[in-house]
């Protein structure tokens, strides 16, 4: 770096570097995200495409089957989060039952420690449906 300035100094600034870089990663992972994506079927496409090129299939047959393959995994996976969405969501009153009776549980131990707790109880301090 610089030759005449002090340790404490390069260290600041490599510091506040890797902030600033670190900060624009962060505000560009929108744009990112999609575009690794992109690259990374891309290039899954282009090496099944290939394949199926050396297997004698033209151009047009070998770019429907691969789009078709694309198109029917990214139907499936989304069918699939979709489905266990829906699973989780229905299994919500009784997580909560579950965690209620928890909570309850670890109050009375507490409890019988001495530890004592708020009005409220631990629900109070903690709020599930805060997050």
């Amino acid at each position: 770096m610089f030759n005449n300035s002090s340790t404490g100094t390069q260290v600041l600034l490599v510091l506040a570097s890797l902030t600033v870089v670190i900060a624009g990663l962060k505000a560009a992972s929108s744009i990112v995200v999609p575009l690794l994506m992109a690259i990374f079927l891309a290039i899954i496409s282009a090496a099944m495409l290939q394949w199926l090129q050396r297997r004698g299939l033209p151009l047009w047959a070998a770019m429907t089957l691969v789009l078709l393959l694309l198109a029917s995994t990214l139907v499936t996976l989304g069918s699939l989060i979709g489905a266990s969405i829906n699973q989780f969501s229905s299994a919500l009153p009784r997580y909560e039952a579950q965690l209620n009776s928890l909570i309850t549980q670890a109050t009375v131990w507490l409890g019988g420690l001495g530890i004592k707790l708020p009005a409220g109880g631990v629900t109070e301090l903690f709020d599930p449906a805060g997050a």
